[in-house]
């Protein structure tokens, strides 16, 4: 599997010929405000600032993103107003630099949403994306029996250590569930 990773601002500039610059928040409520021709300078501008990197790149087989932000402060955000906008925006870039034929569920197989941490003097969106097969299940196909543990019980616990990654969104419940689940099949893995 190839991972290659892309910049986005979470701010755009706008030029202004007679008024002071204008600089507009990727996000979902600033998005949905705005006129429909402003929307449009934003979408063509991310497209010139995401095609330098993008103009190397094409991608013939299904891709997996995930966009991880990098927020200016520790004031709380809703994550996804932010990166639905982004990966609208640079799903978009993608198409228009040729670097997937077209950017439907053909080609994207998943995204995925993470806060990466604070950055004040650079906000931003980190975006990778993955190529291959399986678009991140290789490990889990692949994963041989060793030592008389069968295939079935390498995989599952395979697939409940992915899980864990995201144990910080589960309920105490769920976190108590998902630790009794992975404790189980590695005992039966011995």
């Amino acid at each position: 599997m190839n991972k290659v990773m892309f910049i986005s601002p979470i701010y755009i500039t706008l030029s202004r010929a007679k008024k002071k610059d204008k600089k507009v928040a990727l996000n979902l409520n600033v998005y949905r405000n705005l006129h429909y021709l402003v929307n449009n300078q934003v979408k063509k501008l991310c497209q010139d600032i995401m095609g330098n990197q993008l103009a190397t790149h094409v991608f013939n087989s299904p891709i997996s993103i995930e966009f991880v932000l990098y927020k200016s402060s520790e004031r709380k955000v809703d994550r996804s107003n932010i990166l639905c906008i982004v990966e609208k925006f640079f799903c978009d870039a993608l198409t228009y630099w040729n670097c997937i034929p077209d950017d439907n569920d053909d080609y994207i197989k998943s995204t995925c949403y993470r806060t990466g941490g604070i950055d004040s003097k650079n906000p931003r969106v980190e975006i990778f994306i993955s190529t291959g097969s399986d678009n991140g299940m290789d490990n889990i196909n692949s994963v041989s029996a060793m030592d008389g543990v069968s295939m079935k019980f390498t995989k599952e616990i395979r697939l409940l250590e992915l899980m864990f990654e995201f144990e910080a969104y589960l309920s105490p419940i769920g976190r108590e569930r998902l630790f009794e689940a992975i404790r189980l099949l590695k005992d039966k893995e011995k």
